[in-house]
């Protein structure tokens, strides 16, 4: 049965609701037709109304069985005979090892403070590597005390349970008897799912938090004095505070990604954030200077995010505490594989799986071109001054000069920024121009010969191809199956940026988005976590990440129905992809460009001259001491 309390006040609504968890965005919750448990059976619904303000708490729990404890601990068990030795015991399972057929094999337990006079029962399951059903053939024996009085047999099968009334049994004793026609025969025995319970022994229950949020709206209230005044509540978890709280106003300077993203946190730790997961891949390169002025932390989570290609969410940890996680997405928590067998869907309780496949663009051959780009080979070009000209040209445009030498002797390089801002060098020049100048100071004579040497920038172009799916639509269309898309870009000035930039576009679009929805009857798949679906299709057969999960929850008197909807995605990692270059340069580069500055929390303080006019100076001799005639518990006093 659910429990749903605001502010401290168990409430009742409608006979059905919903919860929608869907990663980096706020968990939500309608409730129709709530009003206070207390009015039930009263007429408070007519004369009464209900309705919480809002960021009023809300706190929703879910009834769930524990079973009686296991009283069983494997570190006791021991072999009491010479033919019988246990190799390893865990996980409730007993492994043994017998090593003379035909002869009665004993296992013993310890069993102390059993409380008196109570029944317990004690069962296990039985198999060995001989015969997996000789299980039928074993004997156990129960004895109490220190002596044999109350020594007893048991015929035991599979899936019985043997039970027994004590107060002074201190030891647990079972005897197996194995008869094998070959002689000296070694066998693994198991001896798993055993138990040691209470006879009539009760689960309890307890109350599983399954969501805590603040209302945010309240309304559909019908206010006709002949109706119940219910209420409807919209409700948000408290991840929503991410991008309602204060904005920042710090600079995220000289630290990590872990740094930085501790430092946002941290800032915020007073709304009920903490650090939770934080497993990404670069965690040691330094991020550029960055200003979170104006910026909500959701803002700048994004932002961290696709710097440093991972994804982020929030996890409740309890009513008061959200957890902020951080993968990279080859590090996101793994879920067993899903397969496509009806012992899978029984065990998963799954009632249907469909799915979706986007339209994304399919073409398989990326162009990609810029208009300079810096070569994979530098030039050395020679060049006679003709003793007036001061700049001087190169056959191709600058990307960086390595050297320059005049009659053999080395030169100094800066560019037309240090220029501007009084630097001295022998030499200055541009990035994208064909020319360079000496110092102004400077002049050489008709026939100086000047040897440069510089990486030019030059038109660039890059071909990436899916060859796999080039010769899919050949082979289903008998045509050629190359479908192209071209791209300029000038942004970019390293050929293996252009590369990165081609690769990403054909990874992330020529295979389209496939969405699972996967419709269970019990909570299995865990929000922001990997799986591998083993479809019975192949082009379904991939990793998918949890993105989206929905509860349904359905109640009718004392009675609780809980149905899961889960929306799964092949392409979790589309936009890092693509934007692998321009994140990296916001990476480098943060937001705040070269020669600005950021001031916080100045003072500011105002002063002004005063002129006297008339004035008139007389200088005055002290006489005495020359100390004030001050009141009682002045600073200056005689």
């Amino acid at each position: 049965m659910n429990k749903i309390f605001i502010d401290n006040e168990e409430v009742l609504c409608d006979s059905s609701y919903k919860i929608e968890e869907e990663l980096k965005n706020p968990s939500s919750v309608i409730l129709d037709k709530v009003y206070p448990k207390r009015w039930k059976g009263t007429n408070k619904l007519l004369t009464e109304f209900y309705f919480p303000k809002d960021y009023s708490n809300c706190l929703i729990y879910d009834e769930v069985e524990v079973p009686p404890p296991n009283l069983f601990n494997f570190d006791n068990f021991y072999s009491k005979s010479n033919n019988a030795e246990i190799v390893s015991q865990d996980n409730n399972q007993l492994v043994a090892t017998v090593t003379t057929a035909s002869t009665w094999q004993q296992i013993q337990y310890k069993v102390s403070n059993l409380e008196t006079n109570t029944d317990y029962s004690f069962s296990f399951d039985f198999e060995n590597t001989y015969d997996s059903e000789l299980y039928q053939h074993s004997w156990m024996t129960i004895k109490g005390g220190t002596t044999n009085n109350n020594l007893f047999n048991a015929a035991y099968y599979k899936d019985d349970v043997i039970t027994f009334n004590t107060g002074d049994y201190t030891e647990v004793r079972f005897t197996f008897h194995i008869t094998i026609n070959a002689p000296a025969v070694i066998n693994t025995t198991t001896i798993s799912n055993v138990q040691l319970k209470k006879v009539g022994a009760m689960p309890t229950t307890v109350d599983n938090l399954i969501f805590a949020g603040i209302v945010k709206n309240s309304g559909n209230m019908v206010l006709n004095p002949r109706k119940p005044h219910y209420c409807s509540l919209q409700i948000l978890d408290y991840s929503t505070l991410l991008s309602e709280s204060d904005t920042l106003d710090f600079v995220i300077n000289n630290q990590t990604i872990p740094e930085a993203i501790e430092q946002v946190i941290d800032s915020i730790s007073s709304y009920g954030f903490v650090i939770g997961n934080i497993n990404i891949k670069d965690t040691t390169s330094i991020i550029g200077a960055y200003s979170t002025l104006d910026k909500t932390p959701y803002d700048v989570f994004e932002y961290l995010s696709e710097i440093s290609q991972s994804v982020w969410f929030t996890r409740m940890i309890d009513e008061n505490t959200i957890a902020i996680d951080f993968y990279d997405v080859d590090y996101l928590p793994q879920n067993d594989d899903i397969e496509y067998t009806r012992e899978y869907f029984n065990e998963n309780k799954i009632n249907n799986i469909e799915y979706d496949y986007s339209t994304n663009d399919y073409r398989n051959k990326q162009i990609i071109k810029s208009s300079q780009v810096y070569g994979n080979v530098d030039y050395v070009e020679t060049i006679i001054a003709n003793g007036y000209d001061k700049t001087f040209s190169t056959s191709n445009n600058i990307g960086i000069i390595n050297s320059i030498a005049v009659n053999g002797i080395e030169k100094t390089i800066g560019t037309e920024e240090d220029k501007e801002i009084g630097i001295e060098f022998d030499f200055y020049y541009e990035t994208g121009k064909n020319t360079f100048e000496n110092n102004e100071n400077d002049s050489y004579t008709a026939g100086t010969q000047i040897i440069i040497n510089y990486t030019p920038l030059i038109k660039g172009r890059e071909l990436i191809s899916n060859n796999s799916e080039i010769l899919r639509i050949n082979n289903q269309t008998q045509r050629k199956g190359t479908i192209t898309r071209y791209e300029n870009r000038d942004d970019i000035l390293s050929a293996d940026e252009l590369n990165k930039v081609a690769q990403s576009y054909l990874k992330t679009y020529s295979n389209s988005e496939i969405v699972l929805k996967i419709d269970s009857s019990i909570d299995f798949l865990t929000l922001g976590s990997r799986i591998f679906f083993n479809a019975p299709l192949d082009d379904l057969k991939k990793e998918y990440l949890v993105k989206k999960k929905t509860t349904y929850i359905k109640q009718a008197g004392e009675f609780s129905l809980i149905k899961y909807e889960y929306e799964l995605s092949s392409t979790f990692n589309l936009n890092n992809e693509i934007n692998y270059f321009d994140n990296q340069r916001r990476k480098s580069e943060g937001n705040i460009s070269s020669g600005e500055y950021i001031t916080r929390n100045v003072d500011i303080e105002e002063t002004a001259n005063i002129i006297w006019d008339n004035l008139t100076i007389t200088e005055v001799t002290p006489t005495g001491d020359n100390v004030l005639n001050s009141p009682l518990n002045s600073p200056f006093i005689q």
